[in-house]
This record gives C-alpha cells, sequence and structure tokens, in this order.
C-alpha cells in the first residue's frame, strides 16, 4: 500500500511540478520524498527488489519535481531541503534503485528479462554519475566525498558488468573512463574496486574474442587494463595480483596487437626493476615465463626472416631475464641462444 501511495502522489506532483497548487505543495511534495526515502533506505535489504526500485525511483523523481520548483517567501523558516542535500539524496535514490536492478538481473533466468534488468541498472548508474562528480568537486566534507566516491566506484563496477552482458562495445571508452574520472588521492580504493574492474576488463574481452569482435574494441579493452595496472602500480596494489594482470593482458594482447604486447612487457620490466630488492620482488615464474614467451617469438620472427621484430622481442626478453632474481642464471641462457641466431642463414 505505501508504495501505491507514493507512486499515486507522484503522479499528482508531475501534474503539478511548480508546486503552487494548494494541495500539493512543496511540503506536502517533500514530506512524501523524505517517507519514500527513508523507507528505501531502511528496508534496502529486506523487501522485494523489484518493489525496492520502484520505491527509490519515486523518491529519486520527487527530488527532481523540488528541485526544479525553488521555495517561495512564504516557506521561509519551514525544515526545507536545500539543493545541495537534494542531489545528495537523488543520488542515493539511483544508487539504490540501480543495485536492485543489478540484484534482478543476476537472478533472472529469463535472458531477455535479464537484458532488460541490465539497462535499467546502466540508466540508474548514469544518472547518479552525472551527479557525483559536481557533488564531490563542491563537497567541504570529507565524510561525504568519502560516501560519494565509494558510490561512484561501486557504480563503475555495475555499470561494467551491465556493458559485458548487454554486449554494448562501443559504449566501452565513456565506461572505462569513469574509472579514472574521480581523483581520490584520499581513498583507498584499490585493494577493493581495482580487482573487479581487472576481473571485469578480462571477462570482456573474452567475449569479443568468442564473438570474434573487431581488434578495435578488444584494443580498447587492452588498453584499459593496462591503464589499471599502471593505476595499481602507483597505488602499491599486491604485486602478485599485477603479476597475474600482466600475463593476461600480453597473452591477449600477443593475439590482437604486437605493438601493445610489446608495452606490456616494457610496463613488467619497468616494475620489476622497480621492487627487484624489495621484500615482495617481482614473482620469478611469471618473470621467466614472460622473457621465454617473449624469446620464443623473436625466435618465430627470425624464422620468418624479420631482423628488426626478432631483435626487438629478444632484446626485450633479455631485460625481462635480467630483472629475475636468480643471480643472472635464466638471463645467461637466452644469451646463450640467442647467440646461435646466425643472421646470413635467415631465409
Amino acid at each position: 500500500m505505501t508504495l501505491v501511495a507514493v507512486a499515486q502522489a507522484k503522479k499528482h506532483f508531475d501534474k503539478n511540478k511548480d508546486l503552487t497548487d494548494a494541495d500539493f505543495t512543496r511540503l506536502e511534495c517533500e514530506w512524501f520524498f523524505r517517507n519514500s526515502y527513508n523507507l528505501a533506505v531502511e528496508l534496502c535489504d529486506k523487501i522485494n527488489p523489484l518493489h525496492l526500485a520502484s520505491l527509490a525511483s519515486c523518491a529519486s523523481e520527487l527530488t527532481m519535481i523540488l528541485r526544479s520548483s525553488a521555495p517561495t517567501e512564504s516557506h521561509q523558516g519551514d525544515s526545507l531541503l536545500n539543493a545541495s542535500e537534494l542531489a545528495v539524496h537523488f543520488v542515493t535514490c539511483e544508487y539504490i534503485a540501480g543495485l536492485a536492478y543489478l540484484v534482478l538481473a543476476r537472478s533472472d533466468a529469463h535472458i531477455d528479462v535479464t537484458l532488460r534488468y541490465y539497462m535499467k541498472v546502466r540508466h540508474h548508474v548514469q544518472q547518479a554519475q552525472r551527479e557525483i562528480e559536481t557533488l564531490v568537486a563542491n563537497s567541504t566534507s570529507e565524510d561525504l566525498s568519502r560516501s560519494l566516491i565509494r558510490k561512484h566506484f561501486e557504480l563503475v563496477a555495475h555499470d561494467l558488468e551491465a556493458v559485458l552482458h548487454l554486449k554494448q562495445w562501443d559504449v566501452m571508452p565513456t565506461a572505462f573512463q569513469e574509472c579514472f574520472k574521480i581523483k581520490y588521492e584520499s581513498f583507498d580504493m584499490d585493494a577493493k574496486y581495482l580487482p573487479v574492474y581487472a576481473d571485469l576488463a578480462i571477462l570482456i574481452h573474452e567475449e569479443l574474442a568468442k564473438s570474434r569482435s573487431s581488434a578495435q574494441h578488444q584494443t580498447v579493452v587492452l588498453s584499459f587494463l593496462q591503464s589499471l595496472i599502471n593505476t595499481a602500480f602507483q597505488k602499491s596494489h599486491d604485486i602478485q595480483q599485477l603479476c597475474k594482470w600482466i600475463r593476461c593482458l600480453f597473452q591477449m594482447g600477443m593475439k590482437v596487437n604486437d605493438k601493445l604486447a610489446l608495452q606490456c612487457l616494457d610496463q613488467a620490466i619497468r616494475i620489476a626493476r622497480s621492487c627487484k630488492d624489495s621484500s615482495t620482488p617481482y614473482d620469478a615464474v611469471e618473470l621467466e615465463w614472460l622473457s621465454a614467451t617473449a624469446f620464443n617469438c623473436a625466435v618465430d620472427f627470425y624464422s620468418a626472416g624479420d631482423e628488426a621484430n626478432c631483435r626487438v622481442w629478444a632484446e626485450t626478453a633479455l631485460s625481462l631475464a635480467g630483472e629475475a632474481s636468480d643471480e643472472g642464471q635464466f638471463l645467461k641462457t637466452l644469451r646463450e641462444k640467442y647467440s646461435t641466431l646466425s643472421w646470413e642463414n635467415v631465409g
């Protein structure tokens, strides 16, 4: 009954958005908003997600009506929400609605229904994201900023999941950009969210490869994963996870873009070199695998008579091996193999 009452009230306020009607005043609209908002927050994990999404959506639309109608002089002294407070509540409503639709999308067995729910997830995510950046930029409250930024990073993950299931590959650049849109120097997001983004990027690339999507789309994903690795390294992220992501990036890049694959190896060299003498050096097995694979690529180029690429890949392999913590043993092995290549006999 509560949801029906709120929905009916919203319909009436929709017809009188300037809130000048004697029966549907600003105070009445705010009363319905406060109650629907508080119920949505209170019952977030207790009611059917579909009902929750409807309740949160109604509350969100009521904030839009309130924001579009400035308080009149007759409201002076009344306890009215200001524009900033309404914007924050709007974000929370959109966040809750998006989360409810995400739960529904993950649990429905019918693919067409699931996709409709994921479309709604993207809608509510985008609605919230439009407000968050401005609110964070203008906020003077550290607690509020942290709460908004946390919501932002969660919404990015929800959006990437929706993009994956909807196969909306053309929107990937915009969706990926949201990961780096808000500065978070005072917010330790890397431990929780970067692994989620990386896993979603790998899943998206697997789907692209499976459907034989264009190399351009695949390169967009690989460049995003590369940016995640750089960000994670700057934030002193877990080196073992970085090793795993670099290996995945390299393997995927080899099938799509040789230049990007080489950039990945250069990235591995820089990271391995910077943490070589630390308590958490680059994983020796991962480093040896990268070195050996790169050298095998050099041999392939050698067999094809491509001296320039052979030298580039071989020298990259040697640089990788040189960063291993094995007293130069693997580097020595690769140098011996490299020395046996005779350019006079190529081709």
